[in-house]
């Protein structure tokens, strides 16, 4: 890949890495080592919804996608979809997300490569925070059914889906990095952990693969025999061939 655009809400955009740029930045540095003019753009805002990216998306990504045949697009929502505002009910329903995502995905991947990535896993005790200017609470129970119904949805439209809560959920290392008082969103050190993540999935290293080393043979080593069937005018015989 030489272009990506990065779509969704806080955890992409990088919210609570004081190093800026969260872990989409961080596989940009990891990555453009070896792929010369390898551009991202984090187009990901803070508290959007499914369905402020599904309204935004194509129009960003066009002109900065337009004539490169490899780039691709990478999404990572649904965290801000489930957010209790001001304990009068989430933002946005789990069939309605259900709904944007498929229309996310479907138009994309009829468009550019797509990788989708899942919320990332929250304390149970995360308790309510001001966001410009109302309570927000968030519900581990709720994350985790938007994550299951985000897999599924992936799977039935053949898209690579990364599940998070599942390879970050037991990470004490991501548990420790998460904001202080927060329990929702990761330090600079969890940004860190979740670009690694990402970094180690099979279908981020299909966009991105990494040279086979090079096996040299020892001519000292045991080699077997090659038995192979041989003709001769009179009769095929069985014979073994040290292999050379």
């Amino acid at each position: 890949m030489k272009k990506i655009c990065f779509f969704g809400d806080g955890l992409a955009f990088g919210l609570g890495d004081a190093d800026q740029g969260g872990w989409p930045n961080r596989l940009w540095r990891t990555e453009s080592e070896r792929v010369h003019d390898l551009q991202i753009y984090n187009l990901a805002v803070p508290t959007q919804t499914s369905a402020d990216i599904a309204a935004r998306w194509r129009r960003e990504a066009e002109p900065r996608l337009a004539g490169v045949a490899r780039s691709g697009l990478v999404f990572c929502f649904g965290l801000s979809d489930m957010a209790d505002i001001d304990d009068q009910g989430i933002r946005v329903t789990l069939f309605e997300t259900l709904a944007m995502a498929e229309k996310i995905i479907t138009e994309a991947k009829a468009w550019r490569p797509v990788l989708w990535i899942g919320p990332a896993p929250m304390l149970r005790s995360a308790e309510p925070r001001e966001e410009g200017g109302h309570w927000v609470a968030y519900s581990p129970a709720r994350l985790a059914a938007l994550n299951e119904a985000f897999g599924m949805l992936a799977a039935e439209l053949g898209v690579p889906y990364l599940d998070l809560c599942a390879a970050l959920g037991a990470n004490r290392d991501y548990r420790r990095a998460l904001i202080d008082g927060d329990g929702v969103h990761p330090t600079a050190d969890g940004h860190a952990v979740v670009a690694e993540a990402v970094a180690a999935w099979s279908a981020w290293e299909d966009w991105f693969p990494r040279p086979r080393p090079v096996v040299k043979r020892d001519p000292n080593a045991f080699r077997p025999l090659e038995f192979r069937r041989v003709s001769s005018p009179q009769a095929e015989d069985m014979v073994a061939t040290a292999i050379l």
